[in-house]
């Protein structure tokens, strides 16, 4: 408790010092970690449990919010554009990705095993950042621009495939070869859980929530009550808690009170952003650093930061955007993301990844983050206008 006491407190700090130079929460939550790591005598090996079991509250706090901040009706509004720049956003970025990784292996840059290393690797350096991004369009009032709303539609598909991606990975953990029948059972019992979720968030959820919803702490509890009931009864069923706690999220997405459980849960994607990355920084080896990991990690940071947004302005005008629009969406999406870190992490515990590649991803990942920050345009502090009337 000390330990992570301390982290939290450094955590703290350092938020407050990164913000000025415009970068991540994130970023500072990792160092805080690694800064954990000098203090690991009072993390003894019979708190491993505990680390875990908050890791994964970790996890599925940011799945839920994930899936809260899901708008579908966005999707169905204006399908074209979003299918436009996010489905093809994915499919390009992962093929170029896949491709890159695929050759730092054959020049024995990068450890790949087989095709799901390479595919996991390219679907890492394909994800943004949907607390960075989001963030961004709030600082800026571009949520409701037509180029903001194909940021949140593409934010959308990317958390979807990042959740669909880490529960395949969880399959068989510390065994990475997934035949057609966990393949099979888990498509069709994501179909059915789909279904149940819309049809709570539609029918049960509004009627239970109009009931509560005057009370603040009732309105918090519930929220959470329902992400940890479902992801728990899924753990029993033997069906991925974290697609669980995402359609969760998404069943309360569609209820009439989603605008007022938000803010209210806010806060608790911050804890469990915090909790998550530190102890993923306090679990980095960077003794195991190579000078021969800097090529791999100069590629990827540069297919991210200056490739993507390249192909963000082309795809942007195919599907509608102007000039401006197009070039706004490319530069707010060039940074690494928080799922790809989880799912490098969770490519670890499978197998897929060795602990070498598991650094190199989340240093670009964090380089990125850092560099993409720096291209960002932060509007000045404002200190609040005097009334003139006194």
């Amino acid at each position: 408790m000390l330990a992570l006491g301390v982290s939290f407190l450094v955590a703290c700090g350092l938020i407050l010092l990164l913000k000025r130079v415009g970068q991540s929460s994130i970023v500072a939550c990792l160092v805080a970690g690694l800064l954990l790591q000098l203090l690991s005598g009072a993390v003894g090996g019979a708190h491993a449990a505990t680390r875990d079991d908050m890791q994964e509250m970790g996890i599925l706090l940011l799945l839920f919010m994930a899936g809260l901040e899901t708008d579908l009706g966005l999707l169905r509004r204006d399908w074209k554009l979003v299918g436009i720049t996010g489905l093809g956003q994915i499919a390009v970025n992962l093929a170029v990705a896949s491709a890159l990784g695929l050759g730092l292996a054959q020049l024995g840059w990068i450890e790949l095993g087989d095709r799901t290393a390479v595919l996991v690797f390219g679907l890492c350096l394909t994800l943004s950042s949907t607390v960075v991004v989001l963030g961004l369009l709030r600082t800026h009032r571009a949520t409701g621009t037509r180029y903001g709303q194909a940021i949140v539609g593409l934010m959308v598909l990317q958390d979807l495939v990042a959740v669909v991606a880490l529960s395949l990975l969880g399959l068989e953990e510390g065994s990475h070869s997934l035949g057609p029948r966990p393949l099979m059972r888990l498509s069709v019992e994501l179909v059915l859980l789909s279904g149940l979720m819309l049809l709570a968030g539609r029918t049960l959820l509004p009627w239970i929530l109009v009931r509560i919803e005057h009370d603040e702490s009732m309105l918090l509890i519930g929220a959470i009550g329902w992400c940890t009931a479902i992801a728990g009864t899924s753990h029993f069923t033997g069906f991925p808690p974290t697609i669980a706690a995402f359609l969760a999220g998404v069943a309360l997405s569609e209820t009439p009170q989603k605008h007022a459980i938000v803010p209210r849960i806010e806060p608790l994607k911050t804890f469990g952003l915090t909790i998550y990355f530190i102890y993923l920084g306090f679990s980095l080896d960077l003794t195991s650093f190579e000078p021969s990991m800097f090529g791999p990690i100069l590629l990827g940071v540069g297919l991210i930061v200056a490739g993507r947004p390249a192909l963000m302005r082309v795809l942007g005008r195919w599907g509608g955007l102007d000039s401006h629009g197009a070039q706004r969406f490319g530069k707010t999406i060039n940074q690494g993301s928080e799922f790809a870190m989880i799912l490098a992490a969770g490519a670890l515990a499978a197998g897929v990844f060795t602990r070498d590649t598991f650094l190199v991803v989340v240093l670009i990942s964090v380089a990125s983050l850092v560099i993409g920050a720096w291209t960002h345009d932060h509007p000045p502090h404002r200190t609040a206008a005097r009334d003139p009337a006194g």
